[in-house]
């Protein structure tokens, strides 16, 4: 057996061959690769010396770049100057890349040697390419010196970008035949390099059974395929052998991103940085595209797995090329057809109730630091926590591990400039606000200020499963002058069994009183009613500065029609309205008293029952838990009060078998007001995703309540029974018997 070994250069080489085509998007790595992009003035013609390149550049580590037959590219240029390449292999000859071109490579200042790689045709071309890597290199799982054999064809080239990544990965000579005909020149460097293994792509179609014989007759030991009767069903067939049966000589895969290409050349030049650098090392798997989403290619994605191990997966797609290669369509379908978990997304948000609508979230509009509290917030990085303007970031997960919360530091900008944050924390209140991480600032807000979070280079999760997320902003909004103003309401019985001497006064407000608002003695006085006698009785007020209710004492029993007058401007609001006058009559005492007012507190609340699903009924999630949320539906049985007094049964099957696929079960009793949720088979393999899923798709459980996570369910009414459930890792089974689960608080 022969040893591997791999060459390791001490300047930067590239290998350069014949740019096609009418327009190509640039591609640039870091140090890596570069497509230049520009017009041909004639038609596109095929770049068959290129689509053999991919193991000569594994071997040599080196980019790939395209450039026009008569002209070296301004941007190639640049490229070989700014990163000192010293070594340049020009693929084919003359009629790819002129003679011109080279003398244009040689006069550049950084002085590259250049060397010509070319035969009589595409087949020896493709043979000198392969006879450049000075190394046994071999398929996956064999140790035979291999190679790799396609359909030379220009309508097949294809097929060949399929195996440009692999090939790079592994420095695997890629070598070309016709159809039905082994070639010479591919015939005699099998020979001379006692090739033991060929790998083909493509199905007969691509290369007929005959050249496999052939291979055969040659002395080459195994002849294997890499099925699939178009370019995109070979790709996908690569991608399965890279993550399951190539990995250990692929070394690392990404498991999280794909990668969409069209055929030649975008798929050429990116193969380098496929291989290498686009995933910190990751190999990242081409998918070949068309005009739209092959059918491979999207049962690929469908099959996706929504969990690795026990962390969910997030998967990337990455489209190689401009719209001309992969269209907006075809971007805007994988993802779609993909059924790995959804992208973190962020909104921004006040970290108070500033539309007071009973709930902290990002519908939340963020005000200027005074517009809350009168006076800017004391800013002090040094308190203990410490102080300053607070707002909410608000994800679609759970985000509140420690090491997410000092990363989102470095993303939270203010008017472009980042932002001086003097804490962030994840919100410490309730388990099913997990998602939420609340940043506080050493510096003021003014309305207008735009507060945005860029996420991009970051990624936040929880355990193991990082994800990046998108952008978002918020601009800081001065609220809409409050001009409403305090009412009054007043109430006095006459008559009653027992006297009473007393006036009931309640205050309301939008907002609320203002903290000093105090209704004085010299603010009222008393009318008597008819019958009465002069001088009016005496009337003094007890109120405690800003609070909601007053008492008015008269010095005599009440009497039918007697009246209290409020003046005008006697109370305020916070906002500095001021109250009208008012005035109440006694009224004679009722044998069935009337309502004539209702005052109602805020009609929408934070606080709900919450339980505790026991420990061991989902995987996937740490031990910090994370939130799902029930809320009764306002069209449903369980509307208003009548969701009250509901209760959550969790349990597990006497016939229950890990072995077998997941089953959840889930049953729904209006009557006794339970939900019971049964673990048929297959808890281990449980996601909260995939309890979710069971819930909303029984019919009795959907028609009264929805399950989701609490920032999908944000915008929901919350004037709604709320069922709250912390989760936690794996640790225990449940117990065989049913567990109920009491309230840990009571129901509003």
């Amino acid at each position: 057996m022969r040893p591997r070994r791999r060459s390791v250069s001490s300047r930067v080489r590239i290998v350069m061959t014949r740019r096609c085509g009418w327009r190509r998007t640039s591609l640039c790595r870091r140090a890596a690769s570069a497509l230049c992009r520009q017009r041909s003035r004639r038609p596109a013609r095929p770049l068959v010396d290129s689509i053999s390149v991919a193991g000569l550049a594994g071997y040599v580590d080196a980019p790939i770049l395209l450039t026009a037959t008569g002209s070296l590219h301004g941007g190639v240029a640049d490229f070989i100057e700014d990163y000192g390449v010293g070594t340049v292999y020009v693929l084919g000859g003359t009629a790819a890349v002129s003679d011109a071109t080279v003398t244009a490579i040689e006069g550049l200042s950084s002085e590259p040697t250049v060397t010509r790689i070319a035969g009589d045709d595409r087949y020896a071309t493709a043979a000198a390419i392969a006879s450049m890597i000075d190394a046994v290199s071999s398929w996956c799982d064999t140790d035979a010196a291999s190679a790799v054999l396609i359909n030379g064809a220009t309508d097949m080239m294809p097929f060949g970008v399929a195996a440009q990544t692999v090939a790079y990965r592994l420095q695997l000579p890629v070598l070309m035949t016709a159809g039905d005909e082994l070639s010479d020149a591919t015939a005699e460097y099998i020979t001379a390099n006692d090739i033991e293994h060929v790998q083909i792509v493509g199905g007969t179609g691509a290369v007929s059974a005959d050249v496999a014989s052939a291979l055969t007759t040659l002395g080459v030991d195994t002849v294997a395929r890499v099925e699939g009767d178009s370019a995109a069903a070979v790709s996908v067939a690569l991608a399965g052998l890279a993550n399951d049966g190539c990995g250990d000589d692929l070394g690392l895969v990404s498991s999280d991103r794909v990668a969409l290409v069209r055929g030649n050349p975008d798929g050429v030049v990116a193969a380098a940085v496929l291989a290498s650098s686009l995933a910190g090392g990751y190999l990242v798997t081409p998918l070949v595209v068309g005009d739209t989403l092959p059918a491979w290619v999207r049962g690929c994605l469908a099959a996706t797995p929504r969990n690795i191990g026990a962390d969910r997966l997030n998967l990337g797609v990455v489209a190689v090329g401009g719209t001309a290669a992969v269209s907006e369509a075809t971007m805007e379908a994988a993802p779609d057809a993909a059924s790995s978990t959804d992208a973190l997304t962020v909104r921004i948000g006040a970290a108070t109730d500033t539309s007071r609508d009973g709930a902290i979230n990002a519908d939340d509009p963020v005000r200027p630091d005074t517009a809350t509290a009168g006076t800017a917030t004391a800013i002090s990085a040094t308190a203990s926590p410490a102080t300053g303007p607070v707002l909410s970031l608000c994800f679609s997960d759970a985000v509140t591990a420690t090491d997410n919360v000092d990363r989102v530091r470095d993303v939270v900008e203010v008017n472009g400039i980042a932002a001086v944050v003097v804490n962030a924390a994840g919100n410490a209140g309730s388990v099913c606000d997990q998602s939420r991480i609340d940043v506080t600032l050493g510096q003021t807000l003014s309305a207008g200020d735009v507060i945005s979070v860029d996420g991009s280079s970051i990624k936040l999760g929880t355990s193991a499963d990082q994800r990046s997320f998108g952008s978002a902003t918020a601009t800081v909004t001065a609220p809409a002058r409050d001009r409403v103003r305090p009412t009054i309401s007043i109430v006095g019985i006459a008559g009653a069994a027992t006297a009473r001497s007393t006036f009931e006064i309640a205050f309301g407000d939008n907002v609320a009183l203002a903290g000093t608002a105090l209704l004085a003695n010299d603010e009222v006085r008393i009318v008597g009613g008819p019958g009465g006698t002069s001088p009016a009785p005496a009337v003094s007020v007890a109120h405690e500065p800003g609070a909601s209710a007053a008492v008015a004492t008269v010095s005599r029993p009440l009497r039918p029609g007697d009246r209290l007058i409020v003046d005008p401007g006697a109370v305020e609001d916070g906002s500095g309205n001021q109250s009208a006058g008012t005035s109440g009559s006694a009224i004679r005492a009722q044998a069935s008293p009337r309502i004539n007012q209702v005052l109602m507190s805020d009609l929408k609340h934070t606080a709900h029952a919450t339980w505790t699903v026991p420990t061991g009924s989902v995987a996937g999630v740490g031990g910090t838990g994370a939130g799902i949320t029930i809320r009764a539906k306002g069209d449903g049985d369980a509307a208003g009060a009548a969701g009250n007094g509901w209760s959550m049964v969790f349990d597990r099957a006497s016939t229950y078998s890990a072995d077998k696929p997941l089953d959840i079960g889930v049953s729904v009793d209006p009557k006794g007001k339970r939900v019971t949720v049964r673990f048929n088979n297959g808890p281990a393999t449980a996601t909260l995703g995939d309890l979710i899923a069971a819930l909303n798709g029984d019919d009795k459980f959907a028609a009264l309540f929805s399950a989701g996570s609490p920032a999908a369910l944000w915008r929901l009414p919350t004037m709604r029974p709320v069922l709250c459930w912390a989760w936690s890792r794996l640790a225990t089974w449940l117990r065989a018997s049913a567990t109920p689960v009491a309230p840990s608080s009571p129901s509003r």
